[in-house]
This record gives C-alpha cells, sequence and structure tokens, in this order.
C-alpha cells in the first residue's frame, strides 16, 4: 500500500515530525476526531470545512461529558506528555496549539474544561480564518 493509506502527507507533514495519529491513539473517537480535524486544517484546501467539523466533534464531547458521566480513561503511557508538548511548541498557531494541547489533555469524567478550552481557540481559529477570505 501507498505512503497516502498508511502516512498521508496531510497527517505527516507537522514540523514537529508527529503524525496525528500519535496524539489520537488513545481519545476517544469523538476528541480524536476533533484532534484529526485541528492538525490538518490547513492542509487539504478546505480550512473552513474542517474547522467546523472539529467544532461538531468537540460540541459532542462536551454534550456526551454532561450527559453521560463516564468513568475516568486510564492514565495515558508516560511518553504521551512529552509527545504532546513537542507537538504543541512546534505548533505555529497557538489557536490549534491550544485547541489540540487541550483535547489532548481531556481526561472523561473529569473536569470538561479541556473541551472548553478547545471550543473557544477552535472557534476563534474558525472566525480568524473566515475574515481572511
Amino acid at each position: 500500500m501507498s505512503n497516502e493509506v498508511y502516512h498521508p502527507k496531510h497527517y505527516t507533514s507537522h514540523p514537529s515530525g508527529i503524525e496525528t495519529i500519535e496524539l489520537t491513539a488513545n481519545q476517544s473517537f469523538l476528541v480524536g476526531n476533533a484532534i484529526k480535524y485541528l492538525t490538518r486544517y490547513n492542509l487539504k484546501g478546505t480550512p473552513e470545512q474542517d474547522l467546523r467539523k472539529a467544532i461538531f466533534y468537540i460540541e459532542r464531547a462536551i454534550e456526551q461529558h454532561v450527559d453521560r458521566n463516564e468513568v475516568p480513561q486510564k492514565n495515558l503511557p508516560w511518553a504521551y506528555e512529552p509527545l504532546v508538548i513537542k507537538w504543541m511548541k512546534a505548533e505555529k498557531n497557538p489557536f490549534v496549539a491550544s485547541a489540540v494541547g487541550s483535547l489532548c489533555s481531556y481526561k472523561a469524567g473529569l473536569s470538561r474544561l479541556p473541551l472548553e478550552v478547545a471550543f473557544v481557540a477552535t472557534l476563534s481559529l474558525l472566525l480568524e480564518e473566515t475574515e481572511n477570505e
């Protein structure tokens, strides 16, 4: 299989060298998808659409958190935190760094504040993106 299947450019071109799947592997479906759309929003030619999709998944994660009172996830692997920090330091857009970092720190069943921070950062990025059109 080609690199477009296993390592597509829109997931591997971040200056940190970290693939999106490394950030999403330990996340829920909703949080992982929000991270996916945030990390590639400006790489596929549909930035507004990708940011709206990220907001869609963040909103669902917030609803799920409020409605389901989930059991907290297991602790993330010890190597995960330095990976996220490295990714955030290499990210040039502070809204994206804030949103992805917040989503990566979210633990279901605990505070929903990281989801809300990610929502505000992504919405700010979307507003900035649409103003530049």
